[in-house]
Order: structure tokens, then C-alpha cells, then sequence
């Protein structure tokens, strides 16, 4: 993870800009936090690193979606359509 040391910090996952959706702000603390789409991280990882699907999930898995590093920590989302949801939260 990389950060800006600037009064408007924020943090990074090194190597996965392109994964980027967006800033996020919360409205508690003002602080801004950077989303990334999961399936694009993985992407990355497979064409950037040659990893194979299941490798790049277990790696990001382990060493990045579930690390907290302070409130700075970017959010990581699956992408996914209003009948997605529904469908995902029917299915728990």
C-alpha cells in the first residue's frame, strides 16, 4: 500500500490503478478512501503476473482485501447489478 502524505491522504493498493472505481468519503470522519473492483484486481494479477484465476483470488485474498492498515484502508467491492444484490442476498 502507498500513501500520500498530504493533509488529504488517502492510500493506494500499489499496482492496481487500473482497478480503481472511485474515491469514497466518509461522512463521519471525512476521510477518503479508494474503491477498487475486485474482478478487475484479479485481472490485473492474472494478465499483469500471469497468475491463474484461482492463484490471484487466494492472493489477494490473503495478502490485500483483508489487510487493514488504519482508517485510510481502500475499500474493495464486487461489482455487481440492484438484481445481483437481491439475488446474493436471497442466497445467504
Amino acid at each position: 500500500m502507498s500513501n500520500d502524505t498530504s493533509a488529504n491522504a488517502t492510500m493506494f493498493a500499489d499496482g492496481f490503478d487500473d482497478a480503481i472505481l472511485g474515491l469514497c468519503t466518509c461522512p463521519q470522519t471525512q476521510t477518503k478512501r479508494v474503491v477498487y473492483d475486485k474482478e478487475h484486481m484479479i485481472d490485473v494479477l492474472r494478465k499483469r503476473d500471469g497468475m491463474d484465476y484461482d492463484t490471484a483470488l487466494e492472493f489477494l485474498e490473503h495478502n490485500t482485501w483483508t489487510a487493514y492498515v488504519g482508517e485510510l484502508t481502500p475499500l474493495y467491492v464486487d461489482v455487481m447489478t440492484a438484481s445481483d444484490i437481491t439475488e446474493h442476498i436471497d442466497n445467504q
